[in-house]
């Protein structure tokens, strides 16, 4: 038997996260952080289940080449990013039978690496007034 409250709940949209975050780590990973709404309340003992989706970004992605993670925190850390590169991240909220919709979507971009040699044709010439 379900109650009238049980069939409520079941039928009630999840909440988006929000205030996701994403700063930069490296040039080759991002810490991507947000905020589950409606276990910030205290009104959710459910355990929760987030999906991370993410994609590089450049003047052709019209693809919907999105890579995506699980994890059960609200927080992650995403390695094996290109250098200086655009990335776009978004948050899905599950309980195991209900998803959100994905969150606002913010983005970053990665840091520079550093050169991998010295420079090469490099030419020395002393300024003749020092």
């Amino acid at each position: 038997i379900r109650t009238l409250s049980a069939i409520e709940a079941s039928e009630q949209k999840m909440l988006q996260s929000t205030s996701v975050r994403s700063t930069v780590l490296s040039s080759e990973a991002i810490n991507v952080t947000w905020v589950d709404i409606s276990k910030s309340g205290g009104t959710s003992s459910m355990r929760r289940e987030y999906y991370l989706r993410y994609r590089q970004l450049s003047h052709s992605s019209s693809e919907n080449n999105f890579k995506i993670l699980h994890t059960s925190d609200t927080f992650m850390i995403v390695s094996g990013l290109q250098p200086f590169t655009k990335y776009e991240v978004a948050v899905m909220v599950s309980d195991g039978e209900r998803n959100s919709s994905w969150s606002a979507i913010t983005s970053c971009v990665t840091q520079e690496s550093a050169p991998s040699s010295a420079p090469g044709d490099l030419t020395v010439i002393k300024d003749p007034d020092n």
